[in-house]
């Protein structure tokens, strides 16, 4: 009885290992066939981003994705809400031959039967032509590339406030193109942008020191008084007094003295120490402590001229600082006006002169001598080329002279010629220039002058008969 239980746990034993050989042995046949079978080509299951290529030979692996289109024909380029679409072609996009196939023979399993049951996803290798990439990227930049803004200082409806500053944001062009060949990589169509953040240099807590200076100032009581009545400039008076200046405001000396000029006629009086009153109104300003400035009337004109603005090839938007200006420059006792004896007054018609802004190109339209370089007069024309009067010359600029100085100095020149004088040269080296000197074009040695020599303006009260 022992002896048969053994006997058949040996027969049992034996079956059980020639059964686990047999498997073993078709195991191995199957995986031999199967490795043999698909040497040189992909498994049933295998898959480029969503098409199936099976069966295929390694080598035309490229051909048959190309033919399935596995890659898409456009792309969506994604950042925030912003989304552009464009087409691989325009992006210079192509499927990587090589690398394609040598990503199919690595993804497979080395078991050879598991390839059978397992779905195998294969990569899209793509390759991307810099030429036509970089042609792409530059004209898609624009679609996402924003300047960082800075806090800033601004003046609104008579009050100083700060703008916020806004983030910018900039695209690198070598992570972009690296973010499109890992999203085809994975299947996708969506290629979520590597876009950069751009913090702005001057942050809105920089700027409140310097908003709180220009409140306090603009709150500084200054009041202009003459003969027992007396004028308090308001808040927005005072706020547009101020012209921007970088990041900040700066007070106007010119836009003062045209205040101080309008407080006088509204008195009935051309004021004489406008100079004076405008210097004290800066001065108190800019130390924020109150001014009461007593306005005194200058001797009735002997000459009194009227003068209309205009403009050729200009936006007439200009006029205004233009008038400003004049008002200042013909006010100031340094001027033509011969302390208060010659007035020269803004009129809408019955024009002694016209004052002229005009574009470089119309400089010529009003006749032989004007030319796009120079400012000129021709009769009663005094006509400001626009070019000088945005940017001054080069040979002014090379002397350190300022834009607000060269704005005076041509006012002075044509209205020096339209008062009849020619051109002067400089006296000596060193010496103040001429007004009638050609300072846009050269000082000869002088320094740079904006108003008549005490000469000139003799000449002037000679000429006039005053």
């Amino acid at each position: 009885m022992k002896w048969g239980k053994k006997f058949k746990r040996i027969v049992w034993t034996k079956r059980s290992a020639i059964i686990g050989l047999a498997v073993a042995g078709a195991f191995v046949l199957a995986n031999s066939g199967l490795y043999l079978a698909y040497k040189g080509r992909t498994y049933p299951n295998t898959v480029v981003g969503s098409k199936k290529v099976g069966s295929v030979s390694f080598v035309e692996i490229a051909q048959v994705s190309t033919t399935k289109a596995v890659l898409p024909d456009k792309i969506e380029l994604n950042y925030a809400n912003k989304t552009v679409s464009k087409s691989v072609g325009e992006l210079g996009v192509s499927l990587d031959r090589a690398a394609l196939e040598q990503q199919a023979r690595t993804t497979r399993s080395w078991l050879p039967i598991i390839n059978v049951f397992r779905v195998q996803n294969v990569a899209v290798r793509t390759t991307i032509e810099d030429t036509k990439f970089n042609e792409a990227f530059t004209a898609l930049l624009p679609e996402y590339q924003r300047v960082a803004e800075d806090a800033k200082l601004t003046l609104e409806n008579g009050s100083f406030t700060i703008k916020d500053p806004v983030n910018g944001q900039t695209l690198d062009a070598s992570s972009t193109k690296q973010a499109i060949i890992n999203s085809l990589a994975q299947g996708s169509m969506v290629v979520n942008l590597p876009v950069e953040v751009k913090t702005p240099a001057v942050s809105r807590q920089s700027l409140e020191d310097q908003l709180k200076g220009l409140q306090t100032q603009q709150n500084t009581a200054i009041t202009l008084s003459y003969n027992g009545k007396s004028r308090k400039a308001t808040t927005q008076e005072v706020a547009s007094w101020y012209d921007a200046e970088g990041a900040s405001f700066a007070l106007s000396s010119d836009k003062i003295r045209a205040f101080v000029q309008a407080v006088g006629s509204s008195y009935g009086i051309r004021v004489q120490n406008i100079s004076e009153a405008s210097s004290t109104i800066k001065a108190s300003l800019t130390s924020s402590k109150p001014a009461e400035v007593g306005l005194v009337a200058a001797p009735i004109a002997r000459k009194s001229y009227n003068y209309c603005l205009a403009t050729r090839g200009v936006d007439a938007s200009y006029l205004g600082a233009l008038n400003t200006k004049l008002l200042s420059v013909y006010s100031d006792p340094r001027g033509w006006n011969l302390d208060g004896l010659v007035s020269l007054n803004k009129a809408d018609s019955g024009c002694s002169m016209t004052v002229w802004l005009s574009a470089a190109s119309e400089m010529s339209s009003f006749g032989a001598i004007c030319d796009s370089d120079w400012s000129c007069r021709v009769g009663a024309n005094v006509v400001i080329n626009f070019d000088r009067w945005q940017g001054a010359s080069a040979a002014w600029n090379a002397a350190g002279g300022s834009l607000d100085e060269y704005r005076s100095m041509v006012i002075n020149h044509e209205t020096g010629h339209w008062f009849g004088f020619y051109h002067a040269n400089c006296s000596g080296a060193g010496q103040p220039a001429p007004v009638m000197q050609q300072q846009s074009i050269s000082l000869q040695g002088c320094s740079f002058n904006a108003w008549p020599l005490a000469s000139e303006k003799a000449a002037l009260k000679m000429q006039l008969g005053i």
